[in-house]
């Protein structure tokens, strides 16, 4: 059974070699993208990252009340710790417990938030880098376009097919 399996992989794999003769070397036009630079430098990846960041900063400054209040708890407690009574003191801690934990919820609530809003516009903009991609590839002829970071091997004479440049300039062109 395990020879019979072998044997048909290597009759399809040959098969495929000779079944089409347009994906001979000199038919096959290769292109390249460095997404990793497309994020670094597009001022549209760049605007997307600050909308997240104020995002993030805008869910931060709703924990700073909060914050405040729950310092201002433990300074008084503190304060009034040596005159509370043992039950005071009980009372004091289980309700500066209860803030805290009120806290905490609130922050990874607002952490859910802003990391569902950067998966968000990660998404979109990743789409947005697909698209123009395969809009070069229709219109250019490109039988296939790499992500050039998962690239094990190329020759020097490939990186004139990098198309990274174009990409960054096309995206920042959309509105």
């Amino acid at each position: 059974m395990r020879l019979f399996s072998i044997v048909l992989i290597t009759l399809f794999a040959v098969m495929l070699g000779f079944a089409n003769a347009a994906y001979t070397a000199e038919g096959i036009k290769v292109g390249s993208i460095d997404a990793q630079r497309v994020l670094n430098e597009s001022k549209k990846a760049n605007e997307s990252a600050k909308s997240v960041e104020d995002f993030a900063k805008g869910k931060e400054k709703l924990l700073e009340n909060d914050k405040k209040e729950l310092e201002k708890l433990d300074e008084e407690y503190q304060k009034q710790l040596s005159i509370l009574s043992p039950e005071a003191r009980k009372q004091k801690e289980e309700q500066i417990k209860k803030k805290f934990e009120e806290f905490q919820k609130k922050r990874a609530s607002l952490s859910d938030e802003v990391r569902k809003k950067n998966a968000e516009v990660s998404k979109t903009f990743g789409e947005k880098i697909e698209t123009i991609v395969k809009n070069i590839g229709k219109k250019e002829g490109f039988t296939l376009i790499v992500e050039k970071r998962g690239l094990m091997y190329s020759p020097d004479d490939f990186y004139p097919l990098d198309l990274t440049d174009r990409i960054i300039k096309e995206i920042d062109l959309q509105k």
